[in-house]
């Protein structure tokens, strides 16, 4: 029997669209799981006071899961000394941006930091430290949407960055749909040329 594959359903786009500031740094998850892999594994937490008693903590880049040894910009370290404190971060995937000095834009920071994106998952005053949430910058629906993206931009453009302020060179905006979850990445420079011809710089413009 030939397996039957529906065609999704398309999601509205006059529906909300969340708008955070797109940080430049380099993709982290920490993951609170049940199952032990002593290869991976950072940290560990037996508080029985805590619904996610006897949960163990792994650490990823966008590709791969990290170690102390096999790292990516020191993220692994971080969370297998902050392990008690990530813990409050509760079971489960948490998404976010690695960022701060030696990576990327560094932001002027002698510091890294760890940038959730969910901005609706958690709460501020909750986090571990060295842990936050990337800025906010607003909620919109599809016919407001364009007006409000180039607003976003020329105030990233004109005042720096919202996640480190006095940073001048912002890298862009993330667009969230609220009915689909999908996230759509706008630069503030270079944003309809290609990647590749970014890092390469060659091809047409």
């Amino acid at each position: 029997m030939i397996d039957f594959v529906r065609w999704a359903k398309i999601p509205r786009f006059h529906r909300e669209w969340e708008i955070t500031e797109k940080l430049d740094g380099t993709n982290g998850i920490l993951l609170w799981h049940d199952e032990y892999h002593p290869e991976f594994c950072l940290g560990v937490t037996k508080d029985e006071d805590r619904d996610f008693c006897d949960m163990y903590l792994y650490a990823g880049s966008r590709t791969r899961w990290l170690t102390v040894k096999e790292d990516n910009h020191g993220f692994a370290r971080w969370a297998a000394e902050w392990a008690p404190f990530l813990a409050s971060l509760g079971k489960g995937r948490h998404f976010g941006e690695w960022f701060g000095s030696g990576i990327q834009r560094g932001y002027g920071l002698a510091e890294k930091q760890f940038a959730l994106f969910d901005v609706n998952k958690y709460e501020p005053q909750m986090l571990p430290p060295q842990v936050r949430i990337v800025p906010y910058l607003g909620r919109h629906d599809g016919e407001t949407l364009n007006r409000k993206i180039d607003e976003t931009l020329d105030s990233l453009a004109d005042g720096g960055s919202f996640a480190v302020r006095g940073w001048e060179k912002p890298e862009g905006i993330v667009l969230r749909h609220s009915q689909s979850g999908e996230r759509f990445k706008i630069l503030c420079e270079g944003d309809r040329v290609p990647k590749s011809v970014i890092m390469t710089g060659v091809g047409n413009v």
